[in-house]
This record gives structure tokens, C-alpha cells and sequence, in this order.
């Protein structure tokens, strides 16, 4: 296979698996509301179609130096059209 071919290919794959990240944000903001603090949101694949997703908020935004803290995990299973998560998402914000 053509290297040209090859790299486009990892290009794709790699846009797909930002947009499944986006898709999977998009829900658990959509269940629990978007923290005005929201510093990231991060998105772990583990396996297959099982992610952990990490939510870190900016704590003592007056203090001199802020804190990034986590403040919500999930475990999340999806096949991008449902999403399961664990524990159970609740509207939060």
C-alpha cells in the first residue's frame, strides 16, 4: 500500500476518534449540565467501545495560584448512537 494511502487512512481514523470524543462530551454535558469552571474534559479509550471520561473544573479561581481538580468520572460504553455510563449521570449544573 502507498505510503500516501496509508497516512490518510491514520488520518481518518484519527478524525473519527476526535469526533467520537466530541459525540461522548456532547452527552455527558447534555445529562449533567456544563460547569462554568469546566477547565477539560478528558476522554480515556479502554477498550473497544469503553471510555473513561474525567471532568476537571478550575477550584479557587481567587486564589493566587487556581486549582484543577476532578470532579466527575465515568466509566462510559457507547456505540454512538446510546450511552451507558457508571455511575449513573444526574443533572448537576
Amino acid at each position: 500500500m502507498p505510503a500516501a494511502l496509508l497516512t490518510n487512512v491514520a488520518q481518518t481514523e484519527e478524525r473519527s476518534h476526535i469526533d467520537g470524543d466530541q459525540w461522548i462530551a456532547d452527552r455527558v454535558f447534555e445529562r449533567m449540565g456544563k460547569p462554568r469552571d469546566l477547565f477539560r474534559i478528558q476522554i480515556r479509550p479502554l477498550w473497544g467501545e469503553y471510555y473513561r471520561v474525567n471532568v476537571y473544573r478550575e477550584t479557587g479561581a481567587s486564589e493566587a495560584i487556581p486549582r484543577i481538580e476532578m470532579t466527575d468520572s465515568f466509566f462510559v460504553t457507547t456505540d454512538h448512537e446510546t450511552m451507558t455510563t457508571r455511575p449513573a449521570i444526574s443533572k448537576k449544573y
